[in-house]
């Protein structure tokens, strides 16, 4: 690609710690970008926010990018268009992929006028994407994908598209048919909370021994709980004992 086809193609990064990248003989204006729809890319981390712009930029298109450290930050800025933007949140680990989707996007998606939220994550499970995809996201994407897919991606999302990783699918295609815990009632989430209730471990412990949020735990109860009809956690363990192999007899 010549490097005249290449700076048509650039889009406008925008830092709003302070720090931004303009296309060549460009003048330092507003730090808006006008008439254009943007990619807001949420991290706290300041460096793998900086970086991920950067690439997006290099790997060319006609989407803004502007980066922030929250939603908070964005909204209080002068790029705020929620109408005009695409929100990639960037989360790391089971912990804050399992706040983000509890809270984090339909938050956004009730109090930004419909902005596509888009979760990148470096957790790719099958149970998080179809959790996510639950809550209202327009894209989930691991971490491990190369930079193409995320750009192909942005454009199927702007387009009015759903952007699922390959991975996922694959997972569920094998999973169809296939025997899951407790005779195919409970997700392998769930099948791992039932376990853990029937050797009496209090949700605390269960978030830190499965890497998750302890609001998460007690989300995967209720629904066990109305899925056997059972009304209180000694009655989950009663009714799950023929489920589960008895680990005592190993």
């Amino acid at each position: 690609m010549s490097s005249a086809v290449r700076r048509a193609f650039q889009p406008e990064v925008i830092d709003r710690g302070g720090n931004s990248a303009l296309q060549d003989g460009e003048d330092r204006g507003p730090a808006k970008v006008q008439g254009r729809d943007v990619v807001v890319l949420v991290d706290r981390r300041s460096l793998i926010r900086e970086c991920l712009a950067e690439c997006l930029r290099t790997a060319g298109g006609e989407l803004g990018v502007e980066t922030f450290s929250s939603v908070q930050e964005w909204r209080t800025s002068g790029c705020y268009e929620p109408r005009r933007s695409v929100v990639i949140l960037c989360v790391k680990g089971r912990k804050e992929t399992d706040a983000e989707i509890d809270r984090g996007i339909a938050e956004i998606s009730r109090n930004d006028a419909g902005a596509p939220v888009v979760l990148m994550s470096d957790v790719d499970e099958l149970e998080c994407v179809v959790r996510a995809l639950d809550a209202g996201v327009r894209g989930y994407i691991p971490t491990d994908v190369n930079l193409e897919v995320v750009v192909g991606a942005m454009h199927l999302i702007r387009a009015g598209g759903v952007y699922v990783p390959a991975g996922a699918l694959k997972t569920m295609q094998k999973s169809n048919g296939a025997p899951t815990p407790g005779n195919g009632m409970f997700t392998s989430r769930q099948a791992a909370v039932v376990e853990a209730l029937r050797q009496g471990k209090a949700n605390k412990i269960i978030a830190y021994e499965l890497n998750m949020c302890e609001s998460t735990v007690k989300v995967h109860v209720r629904n066990i709980m109305k899925k056997l009809n059972a009304k209180n956690r000694t009655q989950v363990a009663y009714l799950t004992s023929g489920l589960f192999p008895d680990r005592g007899a190993d």
